[in-house]
């Protein structure tokens, strides 16, 4: 799949389904899967059951940025202090959909607004 960004290519090892991202011009970005909401840090999970406790836990993505462009990978989302591996994490309630990001210290941030 290409965007005007990125382009992406799903694949499974070892039974696990990953996505790499690549810049248009071939650049490795990084790597996502969907993991258990466990695996997030406990710090994060519970300041998520705080702050947002009218929310359901969704899908949960871990997203690994390559060691080279962990910067310019994350400029395209619009973050500011870029990690190299977050989660993010879906949370619904009626009507609503957000995503948070989770670095992989546990500190916990809005990201987007789903619907």
């Amino acid at each position: 799949t290409t965007t005007p960004s990125t382009q992406k290519t799903d694949f499974t090892i070892d039974g696990v389904r990953k996505t790499a991202f690549y810049s248009p011009t071939g650049t490795y970005l990084g790597l996502t899967q969907q993991v258990a909401y466990k695996s997030i840090p406990l710090s994060a999970q519970n300041e998520i059951t705080g702050d947002y406790k009218d929310y359901t836990v969704g899908q949960v993505i871990r997203f690994e940025a390559s060691d080279e462009n962990v910067s310019s990978f994350y400029r395209t989302l619009a973050i500011d202090s870029p990690e190299k591996l977050d989660y993010f994490v879906d949370l619904k309630k009626a009507g609503s959909e957000i995503l948070v990001r989770v670095t992989e210290h546990g500190s916990v941030f809005f990201f987007k607004q789903v619907k």
